[in-house]
This record gives structure tokens, C-alpha cells and sequence, in this order.
């Protein structure tokens, strides 16, 4: 008897856990662009019953594209929870129709490029409302909306941008030329990670980003030659925004050539503002309003080509932190209280006239001597910089952009290596600088998105047992250091005589290196041999088909 009550309760017991662990429904649809195409893929996974040559979906699907796909007519809405694998090809509008309109469900975007999408009003490739949409190493390129959003509207949703190019995209007639993000109740947000925003225009404000409403990060992103009215990289609006080890560069507008802010409270770490320019003010970052609350911390603001580095808007004291920073022209100090610019001086009685004159004189002498020594101290650096860095600017602070997603190396000799509030380093999570590598490197943090590498050890010269004789000298060997993975390409295919050599940096993959030659990983992969999962080293050589490759000579196969 106790037996079979034992075993009627293990039954009772195992009953609700069978249930929960009943698996998730889901159908796996293969799109080849005939027998099952794309709209009929949507159609079976929002109804979950088959469509011509699409079996039926079941609860949260996947559909993945073995072909490119080019539109001859507009897709269906997505009302189901799906998941795209692009598996790189590319979903092409045809400059006709805009691709994804998303209603009220989830859907994830992988290694798929979206382009040459058309909408006669918002969202040229992506539209998406009340819903979830993920997106990760994919590309968002050269689609257009006639109002607003022309890569991505989003209006009440969550979005996240992961590992993608969002390029060339334009909103004709109003905001955010790369990305509209709007949340009218305020409780929906925005990530952005490990991104690239480069040539998005918008006709108003935001040519990369429009946000209104809603919180938002974003961290180890860039956004360069982005262009519009207000805000050539971003506008934002009554929002949270946080920005971590990212990358300003090139962007340009009439107020606010990398950012203009209007009611936001704003914390910039990290991060890094050259070469952006405004008509009016503001070439870096221009405040709008009375509401808004800017802290800088440990950035970089310099190079301006016009409107000046920072404008604090109607009210200065609106900048509430200015902490291990350089602000290049010195613009948005931080302020005290009463208004007066913060400074440790101690502050002394009124001059008489006499003094103040005699002071003048003396200051003009000293800073005309100063002006003369640092002008040829300068021209003397400036030689030496082009003689031993060729690729440098003539400005101290920076060197050209580098690496995916771009970003500005800084000179050796730059006033921002090891210069940062550690405390505010160290507060980062993960402590990392934009391209991944761990902070600090050397005695301190660097200002700024980037951080240093570790300087470089000779290899020690192996011995020898007796010395060399002077006449018939040989050179001694000296010990190097291999990757960690040694690949051996596969020859050039003869009808692509050309090729070049990628060295493989800190935090890429060949999803970055695709990107960066405008190839697809399945054409690199397969012209180096490697699977999609093969982990790649520091340093290793990777063939890239058909390329040049800066700092490299083509070579013949």
C-alpha cells in the first residue's frame, strides 16, 4: 500500500514538471526565392498553415534566406515572432518598396543586409510598432524613407542594434536619416553596441539618430560623416542617453555637428569628438533649451572645424560634470554655483590702474616669447612626426581613423595618454576601450575611446657559442613570435588575380573584416579555407579577394 502511494505522488510530482518542460514551438522555413518565397514565408509563419511552397509555421519561427532576395512587390506585415538567418545575403527594395513592416511582435534580424529600400513615408527599411526588434551583424544601407526613419521608424518598441553597418540611409523630408526612435511614454529603449553609423542624412534633424522619448545606451559604436539640420550624427530629445568608448567624427550640421540636445540628461564616458562641424554652434555637442544636463567624462573634444567644440545652450550651468576631459577650445566649463568658471585659484584684491597695466605689458611680453618658443617647438615636433609617423596628422591629439567600427588612435605623444580619472575608468563595465581592449594599459587611462597597446618587447637575439668572425659574418637569428593559429590559404582563384593581406587586429572577426571590404564572410571565409566559427589571432594573415588593403601592396596569386 505504501508503495502505491509513493509512486501515485511521484506521478502528481512529475506531472507539472513534464509540462514545463514541454518544448517551445517553432518551424524552421527555408526561403529560396522560388518554390518558397519571402512573402509567402511571412504569411505561414504569421498564420502558422502553409503557403504554396512554405511549410505552415508553428509558434516563434525561423526563416532563412538561401538566396539574395530583390522585391518586386511590397512583403506582408509581421505579426508573428520570427527570427531572420541572412545567412549574408541581402534583401534588396529595389528602390520601390520598403522590406519589414513589424507589428506587435518580436523578430530578430542576423547576418543580413537590408538595402535600396523605398517608403513614401517612415521607415525605408524597417518599419516597426509596438514591438521587439533585435538586430545583429547585418547591414542597413542606402534606403530611403520620403518622411522619416529612412533605415529604421520605431515607435513604442525596443530596439537593439548589435555588430551592424547602418550606411547611407536618408530621411528626405524630416528626422533621423539612419534610425527614428520615438517613445511617447517614455518607457521603451534604444541599444546600440559595436556599431558603425556612417552617411546618413536626414533633411531635419538627426542624420544618423532621431530619438524622442525613451532611454538609451550606446557603447563602442561610431558615427562618422553623418549629416542633417540639427544634430548631424544625433538629435535627442526629453530622454536618457548614455554614451560609452565611442567614436564622433566628420559629422556636420547647422546646430550641432555630432549632437544636438534638447530636455536631456546626457553622460558621455569615454568617448571621443573630432573633426565635426556646425554652421552656427556647437561643431562637437550644442545644448538646446533650459532642461537639458550634460556630464563629460573622460573625453575627448577637439578639432572642430566650425561652431566651436561645445555650446552649453541658454543656461552654462546646464554642464553638470566636466571631469578628466580635454575640451580642445576650452568651451562648456564646468561652472559653479553663482555662475563664475570653477578654479582652484585664490582669489586676490583688485589690481590699481597702474598695476593692471604694468601686468598687461609684462603678460603680452611673456606670451608673445611663450607664442615664439612654442612655435618652433612645434614646427620642430611636427618634422619629427612626419618623419617617423607618416600616417599622423599634423595634430598632436590624434591619428587617422582606424580598425571596425572606426575609431581615432591617439599620438604618442598626445596630452590624453594615461591622463583620465581612473576612479571614472574603473567604473566602466566591462573597463574596456572601444576596439575591446582592457583598461588600463599602462600607468593610467587614456582619454578618450582608445586605449593604448601594451608597448611592444624585442625578441631577445639567441646565443651563440663562440662569436661570429668579422669577414664572414652571419646574421643571428632572432626568436619570433606566432600566432596562436596558423591557416593555409587556399590559392587565388585564377579569375581573381589579386589579392592583399589583412593582419588580423584585437576584437575582429571575419564578420568585421567582411564588413570592412565590403565583402561577405562567406567570400573570405571560403577564399582562406576557414569555417564561420574559426577563431581568428592577433596578427594572423587573412587573404582578402580582389582588395587593396591600407598599408599593404596587392599581391599576385
Amino acid at each position: 500500500m505504501l508503495l502505491r502511494y509513493t509512486r501515485l505522488a511521484l506521478m502528481f510530482v512529475m506531472i507539472p514538471l513534464l509540462l514545463s518542460v514541454a518544448p517551445v514551438k517553432a518551424a524552421a522555413i527555408t526561403v529560396d526565392g522560388s518554390a518558397c518565397t519571402l512573402a509567402d514565408a511571412i504569411a505561414a509563419a504569421n498564420d502558422d498553415a502553409a503557403q504554396f511552397g512554405c511549410i505552415a509555421g508553428d509558434g516563434e519561427d525561423t526563416i532563412t534566406l538561401s538566396a539574395n532576395i530583390t522585391l518586386s512587390a511590397a512583403l506582408p506585415d509581421i505579426t508573428s515572432d520570427i527570427t531572420f538567418d541572412g545567412s549574408g545575403h541581402y534583401i534588396s527594395g529595389d528602390d520601390s518598396y520598403p522590406i519589414f513592416s513589424i507589428k506587435s511582435a518580436t523578430v530578430v534580424i542576423n547576418n543580413l543586409t537590408l538595402r535600396n529600400a523605398l517608403s513614401t513615408t517612415f521607415g525605408g527599411a524597417v518599419n516597426v510598432n509596438n514591438s521587439t526588434l533585435a538586430i545583429n551583424q547585418s547591414t542597413i544601407r542606402d534606403n530611403v524613407a520620403n518622411d522619416s526613419g529612412g533605415g529604421i521608424y520605431a515607435v513604442d518598441s525596443h530596439i537593439t542594434i548589435e555588430e551592424t553597418n547602418v550606411n547611407d540611409n536618408s530621411a528626405k523630408r524630416s528626422h533621423g536619416g539612419g534610425v527614428y526612435f520615438i517613445s511617447p511614454t517614455f518607457d521603451h529603449h534604444l541599444r546600440i553596441n559595436s556599431s558603425s553609423f556612417r552617411g546618413n542624412e536626414a533633411s531635419q534633424d538627426g542624420g544618423a539618430l532621431y530619438i524622442s522619448g525613451g532611454d538609451i545606451e550606446i557603447h563602442k559604436s561610431s558615427f562618422f560623416e553623418n549629416s542633417a539640420d540639427e544634430g548631424g550624427a544625433i538629435e535627442v530629445n526629453s530622454s536618457t542617453l548614455i554614451v560609452e568608448n565611442s567614436t564622433f567624427g566628420r559629422n556636420s550640421a547647422r546646430e550641432g555637428g555630432g549632437m544636438s540636445a534638447f530636455n536631456t540628461d546626457i553622460t558621455l564616458i569615454h568617448t571621443t569628438w573630432a573633426y565635426n562641424s556646425a554652421l552656427e554652434q556647437g561643431g562637437a555637442i550644442a545644448l538646446i533649451g533650459t532642461e537639458s544636463g550634460l556630464r563629460i567624462q573622460n573625453t575627448i573634444l577637439s578639432d572642430s572645424a566650425s561652431g566651436g567644440d561645445c555650446h552649453s545652450g541658454l543656461k552654462p550651468e546646464q554642464i553638470t560634470e566636466n571631469t578628466g576631459n580635454i575640451i580642445q577650445d576650452g568651451s562648456c566649463p564646468l561652472l559653479t554655483d553663482d555662475g563664475a568658471e570653477s578654479s582652484d585659484a585664490t582669489p586676490t584684491a583688485e589690481p590699481t590702474a597702474e598695476e593692471a597695466e604694468a601686468d598687461d605689458a609684462e603678460s603680452q611680453t611673456v606670451e608673445l616669447r611663450a607664442q615664439s618658443a612654442q612655435e618652433q617647438e612645434s614646427a620642430n615636433e611636427a618634422v619629427l612626426i612626419q618623419q617617423a609617423q607618416p600616417t599622423a596628422t599634423l595634430d598632436i591629439m590624434l591619428l587617422r581613423e582606424e580598425g571596425w567600427p572606426p575609431h581615432f588612435p591617439l599620438h604618442p605623444n598626445s596630452p590624453a595618454m594615461d591622463a583620465a580619472d581612473d576612479a571614472l575608468c574603473d567604473a566602466l563595465s566591462p573597463v574596456e576601450d572601444q576596439p575591446g581592449k582592457t583598461r588600463p594599459v599602462g600607468p593610467g587611462c587614456e582619454i578618450g575611446a582608445w586605449e593604448a597597446p601594451p608597448t611592444p618587447v624585442p625578441p631577445t637575439p639567441t646565443p651563440t657559442a663562440s662569436p661570429r668572425p668579422p669577414a664572414t659574418a652571419t646574421a643571428m637569428a632572432t626568436a619570433t613570435v606566432a600566432p596562436t593559429t596558423t591557416i593555409t590559404p587556399i590559392p587565388p582563384n585564377p579569375e581573381i588575380p589579386e589579392y592583399c593581406v589583412h593582419l588580423v587586429e584585437r576584437g575582429e572577426n571575419l564578420f568585421r573584416i567582411a564588413i570592412r571590404y565590403d565583402l561577405t564572410v562567406h567570400a573570405i571565409s571560403s577564399f582562406n579555407n576557414l569555417l564561420n566559427d574559426d577563431r581568428l589571432s592577433v596578427g594572423q594573415e587573412i587573404l582578402i579577394p580582389h582588395r587593396d588593403c591600407p598599408n599593404f601592396t596587392p599581391r599576385k596569386g
